[in-house]
């Protein structure tokens, strides 16, 4: 069958206009796919500044700082302090505490609201409350009194009660005439009835090998947080020590 002209221009037409769409096909199935965006969330860090020791009667400041986040993000403050009592500031970036009589560790901890559950807005700091920042001796028993010892023992424990952050040091000294280790002895029967009987954590109580002196001596130190711990003071020789004469012993008389 023979093609008229005409015929054959309109054919050739048609293949042409066939290969460009299937080409503009393939262009577009070429084209990359947007993937879906992912929001950015923007935490902030948080962090409560605070100082190290306070003294029993004054007020404790906590303050929470935030830095970068959300700048449109207006934040939300909730404070909790165990055991002691917000006199102001409660829902405040900046909160004063009352200190109870006896001190002891204070730890504050501030929950931030406002930013995205993701994030992590929580924050503590601990200030130790301490009733005198010196150091000092608050007992010293002298010999082997047993009695003077329970007694001066009794009141150093209360002591450190009614002061919780404070650390107890005990100096033991051997006396001229004593026997081998006796300080250190001596040390362990105070520690043990601090510990087992009045309740001191036997980890609050330090043992000091003192030295000597003239009699057997034992000083009671309260110790502050932050502050040097006592000096031993011995005025013996060790050179100069003895150990006590052996007792006599006794003589079993024979039935007559």
């Amino acid at each position: 069958m023979r093609l008229t002209r005409g015929t054959l221009i309109t054919l050739l037409a048609a293949l042409a206009a066939s290969v460009v769409a299937s080409s503009f096909a393939q262009t577009e199935d070429k084209t990359p796919k947007q993937e879906p965006q992912i929001a950015c969330i923007l935490c902030p860090t948080v962090t409560v500044s605070c100082q190290e020791t306070g003294l029993v009667g004054q007020l404790i400041t906590f303050t929470a700082n935030i830095a970068g986040g959300d700048p449109n993000v207006t934040p939300t403050f909730k404070w909790t302090v165990p055991d002691f009592n917000i006199m102001s500031g409660e829902d405040t970036s900046e909160m004063n505490v009352g200190t109870p009589a006896q001190g002891g560790k204070m730890v504050a901890t501030v929950e931030i609201g406002g930013y995205p559950r993701e994030c992590s807005m929580t924050a503590s700091c601990t200030t130790l409350v301490v009733v005198d920042p010196s150091l000092r001796k608050v007992g010293e028993y002298i010999g082997l009194v047993r009695d003077d010892e329970k007694a001066q023992l009794f009141n150093f424990a209360g002591e450190l009660e009614n002061e919780a952050a404070a650390w107890g040091y005990l100096l033991c000294y051997g006396g001229r005439r004593s026997a081998a280790n006796e300080a250190q002895r001596r040390c362990e029967r105070a520690r043990n009835y601090l510990s087992t009987t009045r309740g001191i954590a036997a980890d609050r109580l330090a043992m000091v090998d003192a030295g000597f002196r003239e009699e057997p001596t034992v000083e009671l130190w309260v110790v502050p947080p932050g502050v040097s711990p006592p000096q031993a003071t011995p005025t013996v020789d060790p050179q100069e020590v003895r150990p006590p004469p052996p007792p006599p012993r006794k003589v079993r008389r024979g039935r007559s």
